[in-house]
């Protein structure tokens, strides 16, 4: 991993990516859950989902209830209302508000205590001046935007856009940011990017970050991109289903052996876009540093950077999953995603 080529993007995914996962896992060992993994005599409790999905619902949830609408503006994003309810976090009243099940009040319970724990196991981790550093920096840029903006990333749309969700201008500061977790702040200062950077694009800053700068001029193997992206493959999958029906890539078969290989290529089209992504995802770092001042940038870089260090302790600690968790039963990855693809499946950072 070249630190010094990574865009500040790319920074604070891989960041936000590793810390989820961490916490995932741990509610994954506390918290009663079923999963595929589990026998069905063993399934018990509701269905394992990330932490997306207690910021978008469960943090909002309580035995008073709450209409969906109110959910909804409180969030500031949507959730998979049906798949919550399905899972079993939560149950509909006759009077038409949402209200946690026993499973569900457990579960809030459990990432509420969780968010300090971790954080505190990074402190312990990869030093607590860096922690503390990348705080500071992250509470004074999200001071800085002004925005009213959810906790965390919203369920990515058609074409993997970051519209799911409500932003708006604030006024005044908002003391409270100081106490969120670090995974709110991370995803905050994302989800500000991904707007700004969708603002003027057509293709979402998931699927350029992820995809589209992966696809070079020769083509690649689509097998080859889940590993390389640190996405699942549904993720690629959407993903390419929308490049190709917008135009910007075709998918080739050939046989290799008595293999078939499916080949995604780039159309003059998709060419253009990804190097107009690449150079607007590296525009969109000055102009912050501009409009934010250098020194609010370069404070957040520097704290990103050291959590990045491949000679310091790897982000990739955070991805070893405890024998115990579903993580532990597949292929490790090696890289981190460049942009979280948050998908209704379950919130998971990297589309799973």
């Amino acid at each position: 991993m070249n630190k010094m080529k990574l865009p500040l993007t790319a920074l604070l995914s891989h960041v936000l990516v590793a810390l989820t996962i961490e916490i995932d896992n741990e509610v994954e060992r506390r918290a009663p859950h079923r999963t595929t993994r589990q026998g069905p005599s063993e399934r018990t409790g509701p269905w394992l989902v990330s932490t997306v999905m207690y910021f978008n619902c469960m943090h909002h949830v309580d035995d008073a209830g709450i209409t969906a609408k109110d959910l909804e503006r409180q969030a500031r994003t949507k959730t998979n209302l049906h798949g919550m309810q399905r899972w079993g976090y939560i149950t509909l009243g006759e009077d038409g508000k949402v209200y946690p099940t026993a499973a569900g009040r457990k579960a809030r319970e459990i990432w509420e205590k969780l968010f300090p724990i971790v954080e505190g196991t990074w402190q312990d981790r990869y030093g607590e001046a860096r922690i503390a550093a990348l705080r500071q920096a992250l509470i004074a840029l999200i001071d800085s935007l002004r925005l009213d903006m959810p906790d965390c990333l919203p369920i990515l749309g058609y074409g993997l856009v970051s519209s799911a969700a409500t932003v708006s201008k604030r006024v005044t500061q908002d003391a409270a940011i100081a106490e969120l977790p670090l995974v709110a702040l991370l995803s905050k200062t994302l989800l500000a990017i991904a707007f700004e950077f969708e603002r003027d694009s057509d293709v979402s800053l998931a699927i350029a970050a992820n995809v589209l700068r992966l696809v070079d001029d020769q083509g690649v193997a689509v097998r080859e991109i889940p590993p390389q992206a640190g996405i699942s493959k549904e993720a690629v999958s959407t993903a390419l289903s929308f490049l190709e029906k917008q135009g910007y890539v075709t998918i080739e078969t050939a046989m290799k052996g008595t293999k078939r290989t499916k080949r995604a290529m780039l159309t003059r089209k998709g060419s253009l876009s990804r190097d107009v992504a690449v150079q607007r995802i590296g525009d969109l770092e000055v102009r912050w540093r501009k409009r934010f001042g250098a020194e609010t940038i370069d404070a957040l870089r520097a704290a990103l950077e050291q959590l990045a260090d491949p000679s310091e302790a790897s982000l990739l600690l955070a991805l070893d999953a405890p024998p115990e968790c579903w993580r532990a039963s597949v292929p490790k990855t090696t890289h981190l995603p460049h942009f979280p693809v948050v998908l209704h499946r379950g919130g998971y950072p990297d589309g799973s």
